[in-house]
């Protein structure tokens, strides 16, 4: 099994990161989504970007409380389609 990851600002680890392209990392699938995905997307935190300057991103594994999170959110939507 892969580790499950996260990307979340270098400077102050927040996991609250954005793009201008509309492209978030999805913890649950494991990859970034949005309505544009771009490889040279410039990133901002919503802790150290309040002026508006682009930041550096950073992958960190997910910790155990993320990690029964993504899990508590799969098993919900496995209960859901198998309720229908």
């Amino acid at each position: 099994m892969t580790d499950f990851v996260t990307w979340v600002c270098a400077e102050c680890d927040n996991p609250d990161v954005f793009s201008v392209w509309e492209c978030q990392w999805d913890n649950d699938l494991q990859l970034w989504v949005g309505k544009n995905e771009h490889t040279h997307q410039e990133f901002y935190c919503d802790e150290c970007s309040m002026d508006g300057s682009p930041i550096n991103i950073t992958e960190r594994p997910l910790n155990l409380k993320e990690i029964a999170q993504v899990a508590i959110k799969k098993q919900e939507k496995l209960n859901a389609s198998n309720a229908q």
